[in-house]
């Protein structure tokens, strides 16, 4: 898991090297680039996430991997990698970041107060405790239900708008199959009959032979 994990990361810094970092200081040696080059990659991610073409996040990574490479290109612990003075990122701000999105979970003080909360019923209460503490999901609420008497979940027979399955039509399934289990009895039976009672290896050529 661990392997695969690294090789898609390191795929994915590939993409945004090619993809983003490569058309703007692609072209030119990596000692000539200054200050107004970084600029210039910051420029462009923000248009990029302006436009549509990549989420803000996106922007962030890809400027996170040139400071990356050109930090090293400074002061890497490989000899042979440091070929730069100066960091010419040093100062440039990076892409603009957009609006996070909200959390799905609840502070524990926002939990005790829904919980509470006597405006909310009874039963949503209970199913938003077991959310909050067994972290389950919606579909898998969906099938529980609490039991009054012990006061404690149990399951559904049935999610939730789903056709339950009709026990006549279970019933008739299972005698179709002991129907059918014992029709080939009875004809595996009829066989052996043919076969002077034993289907194992000398029947047939005991018979043979008698003939």
């Amino acid at each position: 898991m661990g392997r695969g994990r690294e090789r898609r990361g390191r795929v994915s810094e590939r993409g945004r090297y090619e993809n983003h970092i490569h058309p703007i200081l692609g072209g030119m040696p990596i000692n000539k680039v200054t200050k107004d080059d970084a600029r210039r990659l910051s420029t462009d991610l923000d248009e990029k996430a302006l436009g549509g073409a990549v989420h803000w996040t996106t922007a962030i990574k890809v400027w996170g991997v040139a400071t990356k490479m050109f930090r090293d290109a400074c002061a890497s612990k490989v000899a042979h990698f440091r070929v730069l003075e100066a960091f010419p990122f040093e100062g440039v701000p990076g892409p603009d970041r957009g609006q996070r999105k909200d959390k799905q979970w609840l502070y524990p003080d926002e939990a005790l107060r829904l919980l509470a909360c006597p405006d909310v019923p009874l039963r949503w209460r209970r199913l938003y405790a077991l959310m909050a503490c067994l972290y389950l999901r919606p579909e898998e609420l969906a099938v529980l239900d609490c039991d009054r008497r012990r006061r404690c979940p149990r399951l559904r027979e049935r999610a939730p708008g789903v056709r339950p399955p009709d026990r006549r039509d279970q019933a008739d399934k299972d005698e179709a199959t002991a129907e059918g289990a014992h029709s080939g009895r009875a004809r595996a039976a009829a066989r052996d009959d043919d076969d002077g009672g034993r289907r194992d290896g000398p029947a047939r050529p005991l018979r043979r032979l008698e003939a």
